[in-house]
C-alpha cells in the first residue's frame, strides 16, 4: 500500500526506474511490493502507450473502469521534450494522470460483446495519428516495450499472485489495440509497436500456460476465440507483406511470440475438452477454415500461404509435444457432447491431408525445378510435413484409430516420393540453391521425424532401401567434411532398432564393402570414421540375438579398424591440437571401449589385450614427442591421456585375466603413462591439465592395486621412476600432486619388493623414498577388516 500511494504522484519516468529494480533478485524479498509489481507495471505502459498514441480509437480499447484522463483534452505536446527526450511531468500537469486505477478492483474487463467488437474486422479502422518528427511520443511508446520486456523477466511465482484475469484481459487488450495500428504508423515507429505486441503475447503465453480456470474470461468464448485466432492470423500475413523494413526484421520474432499465445490457448483448450467441448471444436474448425482453399503450387506461393504453413505447423508442433508428455491425452472425451478429443485430431489430419498434403509432396518431388525464389518456402514446407505426419501416426497409435500412414495408398506414397526427394537434397553437393543449409536443415529434420515414428514410415518405404539411402548421406557427411549430422544420426538410430538381421548383415556389407575400395590414406581415414561410427551405434541401439550376431560377426575387423584410428601416422603434426584429432581419437576409444564391455559381441583374449595396449604405447609416445616440442601440456595431449588411461583402467576392470598373461606389455604401457604425467615437473606450480593427467593416472594405479597378488613384482620399476624424477628436482606442489598415485603404487608391495627396492634405489635417493614412505604409513589402514 505504501509503494502504490507513493507511485500515484511519480512521473513516468520514475515509475519506470522503480520497476528496474525488479532486474535486481533482492528485490523479491519484500513480497508485498514484489506482488504488486505486474499490476503496477501494466498501469504504467497502458498509460505510456494511451500517451504515446494519443487517440481515441485507444481511449476506446484501453478504457477501464475509471477513467486515467480527466478530460478527454488531455495531450502531451512536442514542446513539452526535454533534452533528455524523456517525458517529464511536474507541477500541475502531473494531476491528469490519475494512478488509482492501478487497482485490480477498479480495472473493468472487456465483456463478450466489446470483444466482439473490437476483434470485428469490418470495423477496425485506425487514421495516421503521428507525425514523423514526434520524438516525445517515440520515447513514450520505447519506455512501454522497455518495460514489458522488465515484466516478462519477472519470476512465474509472482505473475501467478492475484488479479490475473485482470492482468490478461489488459494485456489481450493492449495487444489488440497494438497489431490494430501496424501500417498507420511512421515507419520509424513500427518496430515498437510491434516489439510492444511481442512482448504483450510473451507475457499472456506465460500466464496462460500455469493455469486454466478462467470459466469467465471472454477470450475463451467460442466466437470471441475464432475471430482472435482469425486476427493472429490476418496480423501475421500482414507483417510478412510490409514493404517496410520493421515488418521484415520482426517477421521471425512476431510468429514467436504468436507460436507461444496459440499452444497457450491450445493447451487451455485441451485441459477444459472434458467439461466444455466448444473450445476445441472452435479451435480446429478456424484452423481448418485458415487451411482453405488448398494451397497452390509453389511457383504461386505467396506470404498468405507461407503463414499458412508456419501457422499450421505451430498446431502441430504443439500437439506433439502434448502427446509426448502425456501419451494417452488423446483419449479425453466430453461426457456431455459424447465428442472425443482423438475425433477432432482426426478431423485436423482430414483437414491437412485434403488441403495441404499433395501441394507440399508435389512441391517437394519438384524441388530441382524450382528457381531461387520458389524454394525460399520449401523448407518450412518440409517441417509442416514432418511435424504434421509424426503427429497423424502418433494420434493413430496412441488411440488405437486407424491403419497409420501406410494405411492410405495416396498417403504411403506421397511419403515414399517426399523421401526420395528429400534424400537427393541432402546428396546435393553442387550448391545449386542458394538456401540450401535451410533446405537441407529442414530435409535432416524430416528424416529424423520419420524415425520417431520409424515402424509406421518403414510400411511405407522399405527398410532396406530407407537404411541404404540414410547410410549415403552419413557418408557423404563423413567423406566431404568428417563429421556426423545429429538428426540424421537419430535417423539411423531409430530405423536400425526395428532392424532384422538380415537388415544389420546388409548395413555391415555396406560398411565394408565402401572401405575395401578406397585406396588413398586420407580417404581412408575419413572412411574408418564413417564405419566405427555407424558400428558403433549399432552397438548401442541393437538388442535383439539375431541382430547382436551379425554384429558379432564383423566385431574382430571393427575393432581393428577403430584401433587403426589410433594410429601414430594419422596424427599430421599440423592436426595436434586440432578438433579433428581429437574428434577420431575419441571415437576410436569409444568404440574400443564398447567393445571391451560388451561379452556378447566380442570376447577379447590375451592376443587381443596385448594389441589394444600396444597401440596406446605407441600412442602416448608419439603424444610425449609433441609434449616435448611444445615444452607444456596442451587440450590435445591432455586429451590423449585420458582417452589412454580410461582404455587402460576399462581392461582392468572387465579383462583382469587377460592381462596376467601381458603383465610386461601392460606395465610399458603404465610405465610411460607415469613419465607423461611427470612432464613438466621443472615447472614450479602445478597447472590445471597437469593436475588433471595426475588425476586420471591415479584411478589406473587404484584399479591396478585390485590385482596386486599378480602384479606386485612390476610395481618396483615404476616406483624407481619416481624416485630418479625425485632426483633430479621437483617442486614441493607437484610432489604433492604425485603422492596419491604412489601410495596406490606403495600398498602393492610386500616386505619382499620393498627391500628389493631397497637395494636397487640410489644412495641420493633414498631419503626421497623414506620421505614418501612415512606419509604413506600415516594413511594407512591399520584395522582388523
Amino acid at each position: 500500500s505504501v509503494a502504490l500511494s507513493l507511485l500515484k504522484d511519480a512521473t513516468f519516468y520514475e515509475v519506470s526506474v522503480a520497476l528496474s529494480l525488479l532486474k535486481d533478485a533482492t528485490f523479491y524479498e519484500v513480497t508485498e511490493v514484489a506482488e504488486e509489481a505486474l499490476s503496477v507495471g501494466l498501469s504504467l505502459v497502458i498509460d505510456l502507450v494511451r500517451n504515446g498514441i494519443n487517440d481515441n480509437t485507444c481511449d476506446a480499447i484501453l478504457h477501464c473502469g475509471t477513467s486515467r484522463h480527466e478530460t478527454d483534452s488531455t495531450t502531451l505536446a512536442a514542446d513539452k521534450e526535454e533534452e533528455s527526450g524523456i517525458m517529464a511531468i511536474d507541477g500541475d500537469e502531473r494531476n491528469n494522470f490519475n494512478f488509482n486505477s492501478i487497482q485490480n478492483d477498479k480495472w473493468q474487463p472487456y465483456d463478450k460483446d466489446e470483444w466482439m467488437n473490437v476483434l470485428d474486422p469490418k470495423k477496425k479502422s485506425m487514421k495516421k495519428c503521428i507525425d514523423n518528427n514526434d520524438t516525445v511520443r517515440f520515447n513514450l511508446l520505447q519506455m512501454a516495450l522497455h518495460v514489458l520486456l522488465i515484466l516478462n523477466g519477472m519470476p512465474e511465482d509472482f505473475l501467478m499472485k492475484g488479479g490475473k484475469k485482470c492482468h490478461l484481459d489488459r494485456l489481450f487488450r493492449l495487444d489488440v489495440f497494438m497489431r490494430s495500428l501496424v501500417g498507420q504508423l511512421p515507419s520509424e515507429l513500427q518496430t515498437i509497436t510491434i516489439g510492444i505486441g511481442c512482448a504483450c503475447r510473451a507475457a499472456i503465453a506465460r500466464l496462460m500456460t500455469h493455469s486454466v480456470h478462467y470459466n469467465d474470461f471472454p477470450i475463451l468464448d467460442t466466437a470471441v476465440l475464432e475471430l482472435f485466432l482469425k486476427d493472429l492470423f490476418q496480423y501475421s500475413i500482414y507483417i510478412a507483406d510490409a514493404e517496410y523494413d520493421a515488418g521484415r526484421l520482426h517477421s521471425d520474432s512476431v510468429m514467436g511470440s504468436i507460436n507461444g499465445i496459440v499452444g497457450a490457448l491450445l493447451r487451455v483448450c485441451i485441459e477444459k475438452f472434458e467439461d466444455d467441448s466448444g473450445l476445441m471444436v472452435t479451435f480446429i474448425e478456424t484452423l481448418g477454415d485458415i487451411m482453405s482453399p488448398k494451397i497452390g503450387a509453389m511457383t504461386n506461393m505467396d506470404h498468405m500461404e507461407l503463414i499458412k504453413v508456419k501457422y499450421t505447423r505451430l498446431v502441430f508442433q504443439k500437439l506433439n509435444i502434448f502427446v509426448r508428455k502425456q501419451r494417452h491425452l488423446l483419449t479425453k472425451k466430453n461426457e456431455q457432447s459424447g465428442l472425443k478429443l482423438q475425433d477432432l485430431c482426426k478431423q485436423l489430419t482430414g483437414y491437412f491431408y485434403g488441403n495441404m498434403l499433395n501441394p507440399i509432396v508435389k512441391s517437394i518431388v519438384r524441388v530441382e525445378q524450382l528457381d531461387t525464389k520458389e524454394i525460399s518456402g520449401l523448407p518450412e514446407m518440409i517441417f509442416l510435413l514432418s511435424d504434421a505426419l509424426r503427429f497423424w501416426s502418433c494420434h493413430d497409435s496412441c488411440t488405437s484409430q486407424g491403419p497409420g500412414l501406410a494405411g492410405d495408398d495416396m498417403v504411403s506414397e506421397n511419403v515414399s516420393d517426399a523421401f526420395t526427394s528429400i534424400i537427393s537434397i541432402l546428396l546435393d553437393e553442387g550448391g545449386q540453391f542458394l538456401n540450401a543449409e535451410a533446405l537441407k536443415s529442414a530435409a535432416s529434420y524430416f528424416v529424423c521425424s520419420m524415425s520417431v515414428i520409424a515402424a509406421d514410415f518403414c510400411e511405407c518405404v522399405t527398410q532396406g532401401s530407407a537404411l541404404t539411402k540414410i547410410l549415403n548421406v552419413m557418408r557423404q557427411r563423413f567423406i566431404s567434411c568428417g563429421i556426423q549430422d545429429a538428426l540424421i544420426d537419430a535417423a539411423f538410430s531409430g530405423i536400425i532398432l526395428l532392424a532384422g538381421g538380415r537388415e544389420i548383415q546388409m548395413v555391415n556389407q555396406f560398411l565394408l564393402g565402401n572401405l575395401s575400395a578406397v585406396e588413398k590414406l586420407s580417404a581412408r581415414e575419413r572412411e574408418i570414421l564413417f564405419v566405427v561410427h555407424c558400428f558403433q551405434t549399432m552397438l548401442l541401439v541393437v538388442k535383439g540375438r539375431e541382430q547382436r550376431n551379425e554384429l558379432s560377426s564383423v566385431a574382430p575387423k571393427m575393432m581393428l579398424l577403430a584401433l587403426e584410428l589410433l594410429a601414430p601416422h594419422y596424427q599430421k603434426k599440423d592436426s595436434i591440437g586440432s578438433g579433428i584429432l581429437l574428434h577420431r581419437l575419441d571415437m576410436g576409444t569409444q568404440c574400443i571401449l564398447h567393445l571391451i564391455k560388451m561379452n556378447d559381441v566380442l570376447s577379447l583374449n590375451s592376443q587381443d589385450v596385448s594389441l589394444i595396449l600396444c597401440q596406446v604405447n605407441a600412442l602416448l609416445s608419439q603424444s610425449q614427442k609433441h609434449q616435448d616440442e611444445f615444452q607444456c601440456d596442451t587440450a590435445a595431449n591432455v586429451k590423449t591421456f585420458t582417452l589412454c588411461c580410461t582404455l587402460v583402467s576399462s581392461l582392468l576392470k572387465q579383462h583382469p585375466k587377460q592381462l596376467y598373461g601381458c603383465a610386461s606389455v601392460l606395465f610399458c604401457v603404465l610405465s610411460t603413462l607415469w613419465k607423461h604425467a611427470m612432464h613438466g615437473m621443472h615447472h614450479q606450480q602445478v597447472d590445471i591439465l597437469a593436475s588433471q593427467k595426475r588425476y586420471e593416472l591415479t584411478r589406473v594405479f587404484e584399479a591396478l592395486s585390485i590385482h596386486k597378488q599378480v602384479f606386485k613384482k612390476h610395481v618396483v620399476g615404476l616406483l624407481l621412476i619416481l624416485i630418479d624424477a625425485l632426483e633430479k628436482g621437483v617442486s614441493p606442489s607437484i610432489k604433492q600432486s604425485l603422492m596419491p598415485s604412489a601410495f596406490s603404487l606403495i600398498d602393492m608391495c610386500s616386505k619382499y619388493e620393498l627391500r628389493q627396492l631397497n637395494i636397487l634405489m640410489s644412495p641420493n635417493g633414498r631419503p626421497f623414498f623414506s620421505t614418501i614412505f612415512e606419509a604413506y604409513q600415516k594413511l594407512q589402514y591399520k584395522g582388523q577388516f
